[in-house]
């Protein structure tokens, strides 16, 4: 086999998995506008921009939520009990946009 041959081996096997991930990245988008037709993104910058200047960060240095965060653990829930109106949507989007920023 000659070095060209290994060199067209080569990007064909690249991509073939880019093709595969592309592929797979469709699939997981079907079914997620299946499951839900909301631009999630879009809602979480909306609800985002309703904040008023640095609510909610003391949540993300709180101890409590740095060992949600670094727990190990595949069974952690993170419970955000509170009445109507009371901008849970707000600092879910907060943490959402923490976890995707630094994770």
């Amino acid at each position: 086999m000659t070095l060209d041959n290994l060199t067209v081996g080569k990007l064909t096997l690249n991509e073939v998995r880019q093709s595969k991930v592309a592929q797979q990245d469709m699939q997981v988008e079907a079914v997620l506008n299946w499951l839900s037709p909301l631009n999630m993104f879009q809602r979480q910058q909306d609800t985002l921009s309703r904040r008023h200047g640095n609510t909610g960060l003391w949540l993300l240095s709180a101890p409590v939520f740095q060992r949600w965060v670094n727990s190990e653990s595949t069974d952690r829930t993170l419970w955000s009990p509170g009445n109507p109106g009371t901008e849970k949507a707000v600092i879910t989007s907060i943490i959402v946009g923490s976890l995707d920023q630094d994770h």
